[in-house]
């Protein structure tokens, strides 16, 4: 019997022991842009109940404070509470210049210190500490204030919940007397209690000194007395969800060290009546808020636990369109069958305990809005021109898409409506060999996305050609003159060739010659040829800018005698006649046939 007595004693010495006080941690905020710092206080047991879960109380400290001034003021307190086994105590740090806290600049909805002790801190200590989706928040004097305001707002503007909340010698001394000590500027005590008077699942102890006169000026108790009557105003109920005391005591650490056993007690009975839910992602516990995530089908999965038992397990999306609500298939470990849209998917999983009460867990599983894929040409610079004589052209490049190219097409269009589709069989890494036509090709390459989104580049290559049209041919009646127009002649470089080349025009037995230092360039498109002479004169141009490209060419003699004049009078009339144009290098020929008035016209197709 001694030896069982003496080991009972020794697990309770241990028990004891092991709860365990840590300071000066720290978490990254990026509500405020920092590190900051917090305590927590371990509950006995902790370190060797590896799979037991905790309920977390935060709780806050005055102005003028720090995090490290409950270690300082209240170890001792917290060290001999009866509660050592059942929540995770933070400290969090809250001062601010001027040792001023939780006020509207440092205490902005989006972001600031209530982002911090809404948002980034639960994620960390989510995922440091085993914790309960259950939470507590409390403080004292500006502490106080503030977890009666966290309590009120966070769920909406950072969806985590508190499912209880207390004060002790709350600052509710409103914006005027804020400004005044601080430069900075509080909520109305009836904003406060009208955030958190609606939420009757957060039941709400206060109380303050009944000879508290904080900095010999404010008399806090009459403070807390108005905050108290306007939460009844609001529908609370006194002793129902609304504990308000008055004891004796000042504004000091005598007197919330005599009230913290009090306030653990409201923790230990109220945070005991909710459900632990917990969203698991990928095998483990999330505590992101945004998560990213694929469209289409998704199977959220969860667990939820209640000594009781679970009733029933739903789930609420919020996304693009609209509001969907489901059943969940299981309690204790339990799934849902979700579409997941475009954009936000703000989901809450609701545990509804046997006993009525009710928590939920939230994720936002956000599929990224596509933009257009990504598509580049690496064998050409989009949106350039290009010149070639050959009749295809290797064109390849890159597709992206977070959502997957499914397709990558070449589409190719001929400056006289002619076109072809062409589509690659690899996405990622794609490549084609197109057919050009004569003239100006746009080719443009298509990429489609997996979400149907479509971007496309584009070159241009005009493929040159020898060939021509002969359009008019003219032998005058005395055949003193002749003159020829030839168009679709395809050959851009003629232009580019012609000032500085040499070259010929023949039909039937005549030939003249075109010289080198004869033509003229006079823009882009357009080379002019003149030659004079006594006996004769040559006029030439050639016009090839797209869709009005031409080569025209007049020679009339000056003289009767003159050779050309032999020349014109040897052309066969009513016969056809061998026609050639040679400029450089650039030589082609064709038949024509001249009528009774030695005239020829032509609009049928290329020779």
């Amino acid at each position: 019997m001694k030896k069982l007595l003496f080991f009972f004693l020794l697990t309770v010495s241990f028990a004891a022991q092991a709860m365990v006080w840590e300071t000066n941690k720290v978490y990254h905020s990026d509500s405020v842009g920092r590190d900051l710092r917090y305590g927590v206080l371990l509950p006995s047991g902790y370190n060797w109940q590896t799979n037991k879960y905790y309920p977390v109380i935060y709780f806050l400290h005055g102005r003028d404070e720090s995090d490290q001034t409950w270690y300082e003021e209240a170890y001792a307190t917290f060290m001999g509470t009866d509660h050592t086994n059942e929540f995770i105590m933070i400290f969090p740090q809250g001062s601010r210049w001027k040792g001023a806290v939780y006020e509207n600049s440092w205490f902005e909805y989006g972001n600031g210190y209530m982002g911090a002790v809404c948002r980034d801190l639960p994620k960390h200590i989510a995922q440091k500490y085993r914790v309960k989706n259950i939470r507590g928040v409390s403080g004292v004097s500006m502490g106080g204030y503030a977890a009666f305001r966290i309590a009120g707002c966070c769920d909406a503007y950072f969806n985590c919940r508190y499912c209880a909340a207390s004060s002790m010698s709350g600052a509710f001394v409103g914006p005027k007397i804020s400004k005044l000590l601080d430069g900075v500027s509080t909520l109305h005590t009836n904003e406060v209690a009208a955030a958190v008077a609606p939420k009757k699942f957060i039941k709400l102890r206060m109380d303050c000194g009944n000879q508290d006169v904080w900095l010999s000026t404010y008399n806090l108790a009459n403070i807390n007395m108005d905050m108290a009557n306007c939460l009844m105003d609001l529908g609370r109920r006194r002793d129902v969800d609304l504990v308000y005391i008055r004891p004796d005591g000042e504004h000091d650490w005598k007197y919330w060290r005599a009230r913290i056993p009090e306030h653990l007690d409201h923790f230990s009975k109220q945070l005991a009546l909710f459900p632990d839910i917990k969203i698991i992602l990928d095998g483990k516990d999330e505590g992101e808020d945004e998560v990213p995530a694929v469209q289409g089908k998704y199977t959220l999965t969860g667990t939820a636990e209640f000594a009781d038992g679970i009733k029933k397990v739903t789930v609420k999306q919020v996304s693009a369109s609209g509001t969907k609500d489901f059943v969940a298939e299981g309690t204790t470990n339990w799934q849902c069958e979700l579409n997941l849209e475009e954009g936000a998917n703000k989901i809450k999983a609701y545990a509804i305990a046997n006993n009525g009460y009710t928590n939920w867990a939230f994720v936002n599983l956000r599929v990224p809005k596509e933009t257009k894929p990504e598509i580049e040409i690496l064998s050409h610079k989009a949106g350039e021109k290009y010149f070639t004589y050959e009749e295809t052209v290797d064109i390849y490049g890159t597709a992206y898409a977070d959502s997957g190219v499914s397709n990558v097409y070449l589409s190719v269009k001929g400056q006289r409506g002619e076109g072809d589709t062409y589509v690659s069989t690899n996405c990622v890494n794609w490549a084609f060999t197109a057919k050009l036509y004569k003239g100006n090709n746009v080719l443009r390459v298509y990429a489609v996305s997996g979400h149907h989104l479509t971007n496309n580049v584009s070159i241009t290559v005009f493929r040159g050609s020898k060939d021509f049209r002969i359009k008019k041919v003219i032998v005058n009646k005395k055949r003193t003159g002749l003159n020829f127009y030839i168009s679709n002649i395809t050959q851009t470089n003629l232009v580019w060739v012609a000032p500085n080349g040499e070259g010929s025009v023949t039909i039937g037995p005549l030939t003249f010659p075109l010289e080198q230092g004869a033509w003229t360039k006079a823009n882009t498109f357009v080379s002019n040829y003149k030659k004079k002479t006594s006996d004769d004169k040559v006029a030439g141009k050639i016009h090839s800018k797209p869709n009005k490209d031409f080569f025209q060419c007049n020679l009339k003699t000056l003289t009767t005698s003159s050779a050309y004049c032999e020349g014109l009078q040897n052309i066969p009339f009513n016969s056809s006649v061998p026609f050639k144009v040679k400029i450089g290098d650039y030589e082609a020929s064709t038949n024509i046939f001249l009528d009774s008035q030695g005239k020829f016209k032509n609009n049928a197709p290329w020779f």
